[in-house]
């Protein structure tokens, strides 16, 4: 049982740190101090599909990913609250 909880528990490190370096980090040309204007009515894939095309966001596919992962989350609380 020892083993599998340092097993866990390094895995849970190396994910940590891969996604801390490649995932969830600002690009390296990431301009700060910008405005940018998105268009009444865009969809969120078109704008996040600009966003990556501008260098703004790593992976549309992530940035998606972490969306849905939140909103879920939001949803799943507010059941628990109505209840």
């Amino acid at each position: 049982m020892h083993k599998v909880f340092q097993i866990v528990v390094v895995a849970s490190i190396v994910c940590f740190v891969f996604l801390q370096a490649f995932v969830f980090r600002a690009p390296n040309n990431f301009p700060s101090e910008t405005f940018l204007t998105i268009e009444r009515g865009a969809t969120l894939k078109a704008t996040v599909a600009d966003f990556e095309k501008r260098g703004l966001v790593r992976s549309a596919f992530f940035f998606a990913a972490v969306r849905d992962f939140a909103a879920r989350r939001r949803r799943s609380r507010r059941r628990r609250l109505c209840f």
